[in-house]
């Protein structure tokens, strides 16, 4: 099943406030098994590894780790493939996560994303009190004390089709020059996926070496571009990128991208939930 497909409402966002002044040394490391950020957490005594999923609002558990937990959950009238509950006590690199939604349900597909079991997903909710830095280069999640120096975007909170939650999108990036309104997945391993109907004028050349890429159900083509920039930043040059055409899942709204893990593999991304800033330093 689609992330996208999920049909519930995204998590209510705490309103614009100053960041409030935390220890920047909280955090936790992401495994070293696979490219997208996963961490180690801890609820009610027990240790539980989780996919950071800037993509959805709602965090995920799989069905026997919330038996483990002793997770009250709560049915959903005609919906026979997932659950409601209320996460409380995630206790994450020194800090303790706000009461969020999730979904429980089978977590498969993060298997088959990290390359090993995970207990679920962290989803942005799990955030939305706080700003995270996601830092590529130290390969750590951490609580900034103070928000950092660099190229910042607003988080303008699009959604993929009309009954999708709210993602974390931003304007500012372009490839090639032709301007590009973007979706932030930490699910997404590779540079950047194009959805060429979007971008009609952009030229992708071919990369017959690089390998294909599935993303939500559909087999990309792997392709060239020149540049991909944010503001004035070059985030990286000659970059392999993934072509999805009319026959993908193309998102209805004006997403034009979506950018992931490997676009930022020497950099670190700030997300400041409570402020909607996007800031890669």
């Amino acid at each position: 099943m689609r992330r996208t497909d999920f049909l519930v409402g995204s998590a209510a966002l705490a309103a614009a406030t100053p960041l409030a002044a935390r220890a920047a040394s909280a955090g936790a490391g992401f495994d070293p098994r696979t490219p997208i950020p996963v961490v180690r957490a801890r609820i009610g005594g027990r240790d539980l590894t989780f996919v950071i999923d800037t993509g959805y609002d709602l965090s995920t558990l799989a069905p026997h780790t919330a038996d483990a937990i002793g997770l009250a959950r709560t049915a959903v009238p005609n919906v026979t493939d997932y659950t409601r509950a209320t996460l409380s006590g995630v206790a994450l690199g020194g800090a303790t996560l706000r009461d969020h939604g999730a979904l429980v349900t089978d977590v498969s597909n993060w298997k088959d994303l990290a390359g090993f079991d995970v207990d679920g997903s962290l989803g942005y909710g799990a955030f939305s009190d706080r700003a995270i830095t996601l830092d590529y280069v130290n390969r750590r999640l951490t609580f900034p004390g103070v928000l950092p120096d660099g190229e910042t975007a607003a988080i303008t909170w699009m959604k993929y089709h009309e009954r999708s939650p709210k993602l974390v999108t931003f304007d500012g990036l372009s490839i090639d020059g032709f301007p590009a309104t973007t979706q932030f997945d930490t699910a997404m391993s590779k540079n950047v996926i194009v959805f060429t109907t979007k971008l009609p004028d952009l030229a992708v050349d071919s990369a017959p070496n690089a390998p294909p890429y599935t993303y939500e159900e559909a087999a990309l083509r792997p392709g060239h571009v020149g540049s991909v920039r944010l503001g004035s930043t070059l985030l990286g040059a000659n970059l392999v990128v993934y072509a999805a055409g009319a026959d993908a899942h193309v998102p209805t709204t004006a997403i034009a991208a979506i950018a992931g893990d490997g676009l930022f593999a020497h950099r670190a991304v700030t997300l400041d939930y409570p402020g909607s800033r996007l800031i890669v330093s």
